[in-house]
């Protein structure tokens, strides 16, 4: 399996690693079943509050959702 490199394909698959369908993630979220299918297409993007309601129900980062790298905690000097 290849890493998913676009948002879509990092929700659908933290959506299939939760064991979700479709719709118990959008109840979760929530959102309608076609937001979701959208962002897993790449044809729509979540808002500021479905992104963070995507990433609760999925336990991930918003910054993985999105494809951002993870930073390290600096150590104090």
């Amino acid at each position: 399996m290849t890493t998913p490199s676009t948002p879509g394909e990092r929700i659908r698959a933290a959506r299939e690693i939760k064991r979700l369908s479709t719709a118990q993630l959008a109840e979760r979220v929530p959102c309608s079943e076609r937001s979701v299918q959208g962002w897993e297409a790449g044809s729509a993007r979540p808002k500021y509050e479905q992104l963070v309601g995507l990433a609760a129900a999925l336990e991930v980062s918003a910054d993985y959702l999105l494809g951002l790298p993870t930073q390290r905690k600096r150590r104090a000097s």
